[in-house]
């Protein structure tokens, strides 16, 4: 039996040759005016393409997915296809690396806020900067929201405190499992909007805000927010020049979660004092499942030659989170702080 849309429509996916000739040129729309899914990716689709997409798309009358990631799509395309939009109530849009600035979002904001159905929306690897605030006004009516992806933006604090109150603003919202905003130009008002309005999020299962700039004072009112989300499973802060501080506040909130089983901190640069009070709080996780805390030449060089330069503080912890019994040696060494710094032995 073939599928249909919540519409009672047969579903149709459309690539590339069901539209488009060789040379770029529309097929007659009978090939495609029953499409309900239409990917189109990989595929060098640059603007005077997606201008042609878009008049393609106003004969779809039951369109309801739209996937153009890795083109080289700019504003004048994408305002092409925000205008054919208008009116639609999509369910996933993924136009992940692009060249989509803020003239495109500006016109694409005006079809996105319509669509009330909306669950999976990829913006990921683009050039959106403080033009992202318009996200906040479509967010705000998106009640089935599951999964948003506006990381490797250019979004400057503005554009990332009305993302966030327009998330929040459906407090009730029991969707909303994955959010992924890092590598922004948000600074500390951005950040700090980001740490209370998780909170408020309370079905998330996975955060990744790696590649930004978190400070302390950000990260203590985060951990708290984090501590809210009880169905959080994997937390990503990659690259975010975290402090000695700020790694003892979330060693906290790991202990204290009873579902966080992966957490990622590559590329921040810890004391191996601060590592260590990370592995004691592992070892009273009941989750942790992995951890994964590469931070730089010398712990290379640890992991490398542990019987030249010690063992790598780093490791011990990752070594100890894959195993959930917590029994094995590098656990052990955690559990005894002369052991750290030992350059002889084994594990």
């Amino acid at each position: 039996m073939q599928p249909v849309t919540e519409d009672g429509v047969p579903t149709k996916g459309c690539v590339k040759s069901d539209i488009f000739d060789q040379g770029w040129n529309l097929l007659p729309e009978m090939h495609f005016d029953d499409c309900t899914i239409v990917s189109i990716t990989n595929a060098k689709m640059g603007d005077e393409e997606a201008v042609k997409l878009a008049k393609a798309i106003n004969k779809m009358k039951h369109l309801d997915s739209l996937y153009l990631h890795y083109n080289r799509i700019g504003d004048t395309g994408f305002s092409a296809i925000g205008t054919s939009l208008r009116g639609r109530n999509m369910y996933n849009i993924n136009f992940r690396k692009n060249v989509l600035g803020d003239k495109g979002i500006l016109d694409l904001g005006l079809a996105l806020r319509r669509m009330t159905r909306l669950t999976y929306i990829n913006l990921s690897g683009n050039q959106i900067g403080n033009g992202g605030k318009i996200l906040g006004k479509t967010f705000r009516d998106c009640k089935i929201l599951r999964e948003v992806y506006l990381q490797d933006n250019y979004m400057d604090d503005e554009a990332i405190v009305e993302i966030l109150n327009g998330l929040a603003k459906w407090t009730e919202k029991k969707y909303l499992t994955k959010i992924i905003l890092g590598g922004n130009k948000f600074g500390q008002k951005g950040c700090m909007s980001i740490a209370s309005g998780l909170g408020k999020l309370t079905e998330l299962n996975s955060v990744d805000l790696s590649n930004s700039a978190l400070d302390k004072q950000c990260i203590a009112i985060m951990s708290v927010s984090l501590y809210k989300l009880k169905k959080l499973s994997s937390l990503a802060m990659n690259n975010c020049h975290l402090e000695s501080k700020s790694l003892k506040v979330l060693s906290y909130t790991i202990s204290g979660h009873n579902r966080l089983r992966q957490v990622a901190l590559d590329g921040n640069a810890f004391k191996d004092e601060d590592l260590f009070l990370l592995g004691k709080h592992v070892l009273e996780s009941p989750a942790i499942q992995k951890i994964t805390i590469h931070g730089g030449a010398y712990d290379v060089l640890q992991r490398l030659f542990p019987f030249l330069f010690g063992y790598s503080t780093a490791q011990l912890v990752e070594d100890c989170a894959n195993d959930i019994s917590r029994k094995t040696a590098a656990c052990e060494l955690l559990q005894s702080s002369g052991a750290l710094h030992t350059p002889t032995g084994s594990l």
